[in-house]
Order: C-alpha cells, then sequence, then structure tokens
C-alpha cells in the first residue's frame, strides 16, 4: 500500500466529483433520446448495460490511474456528489438542449428519407406514414 498526501487527496477527490459530474452529463444522452425516440424495453435494456459497462471501464481507469488501482472511499463519495450536483443543478438544462439537438437532428433525418422514398416516420405514432397521410395527421 503507498500514501498519498493530503494535496494529491484533495485533487483525486475533486477529479472524482468532476467525473461524477460527467457521468451524470452522459447520461442525460439517454435520458434525451429515450424522450425523443420512445425506445422499446430491451433497447433500453442495452442502453442501460453500455451505459453501466462504460463507467465501469473509465472509474476502473479511472482508480488506476489516481490511486495505483486501490478503492478509495473519498473517490466513491467524490464520484457520486458530482453526480448528484450535477444532476440537481443543471441536469434539465442540459436535458432540454440535449433533447432539442436530438430532435433537430431525427427530423433532419426524417426529412431526408422523406425526400429520397416518399414516406415520413412519426415519432409520436411510431410508425411510417406516406406524405399525404402525413400532412392531413397535423391539420387543425
Amino acid at each position: 500500500m503507498w500514501e498519498i498526501d493530503i494535496k494529491f487527496q484533495l485533487l483525486t477527490f475533486l477529479f472524482a466529483c468532476v467525473l461524477g459530474a460527467i457521468y451524470s452529463a452522459f447520461y442525460d444522452l439517454f435520458r434525451a433520446l429515450r424522450l425523443v425516440k420512445n425506445p422499446k424495453p430491451f433497447t433500453i435494456f442495452l442502453e442501460d448495460l453500455f451505459y453501466f459497462i462504460t463507467l465501469a471501464f473509465i472509474t476502473f481507469f479511472y482508480l488506476l490511474a489516481f490511486t495505483n488501482g486501490e478503492v478509495r472511499f473519498y473517490v466513491i463519495i467524490g464520484i457520486v456528489l458530482g453526480f448528484i450536483a450535477f444532476y440537481i443543478l443543471l441536469s434539465k438544462y442540459n436535458l432540454l438542449l440535449l433533447k432539442c439537438l436530438f430532435t433537430i437532428i431525427f427530423n433532419g433525418i426524417n426529412l431526408f428519407f422523406k425526400g429520397l422514398n416518399g414516406k415520413y416516420y412519426d415519432n409520436e405514432k411510431n410508425l411510417i406514414m406516406d406524405v399525404p397521410e402525413l400532412e392531413r395527421s397535423y391539420e387543425i
């Protein structure tokens, strides 16, 4: 076991807080995608599995780089505090921004494919419609 001075422990804790905030922002990416696309439960399972495996690898390499692979309690606390702080303070703005971004991207993709084959994918109804049917469905 090797010793770490207090300055390095504080720096490691602060970086862990930043890492937790990055984890929260990364999770908002999946939350926004789910709000826009409305995926099936199996797809959600695969997304969550990918998210947690990615976080496990990043955390492992972070611990390897900063604490010589030792799991330190203050690092885990830092990650959790960073995640919670970002979630409470900034997540709603990040989620709104990502949701708008994904909506623009998916609408652009839909318009591109609509021009190619005359069909359009409706996110709300989860079905592919012809262009005339689409125009009628949004009339007041």
